[in-house]
């Protein structure tokens, strides 16, 4: 027979883990966001447009981006709230820490 302490330990740190995680994607979130929009202005710049529109046109594209990062986190947050403790859950944590790595690591190389 299994102790009942036991198992509300173990589900109040799986819970705690999954909201740490959870909110260690959603910081770097916002560090993708920035990494992005450095990425872009370089990019629209190199692509010939002046400093002026190049910033205007990284801005409108940070907005959009920022938009999908809200409804990221709006959607995450309630996949791994209903998904606690799973391993797919685990693997979305992967390949969403995995995706932000990588940008980040191209913004730094770049």
């Amino acid at each position: 027979m299994v102790n009942q302490d036991w198992l509300d330990k173990r589900r109040v740190l799986s819970n705690g883990l999954t909201f740490l995680a959870w909110l260690a994607t959603v910081g770097l979130g916002l560090v993708v966001l920035y990494a992005l929009r450095q990425m872009s202005f370089g990019l629209f710049a190199l692509l010939g447009l002046d400093v002026r529109t190049a910033q205007l046109a990284s801005l409108w594209l940070i907005l959009v981006l920022a938009l999908g990062w809200l409804a990221f986190v709006v959607v995450s947050g309630e996949y791994h709230r209903r998904r606690v403790g799973q391993l797919r859950a685990v693997q979305v944590f992967a390949v969403t820490l995995a995706i932000e790595l990588v940008v980040i690591a191209l913004y730094l190389v770049f």
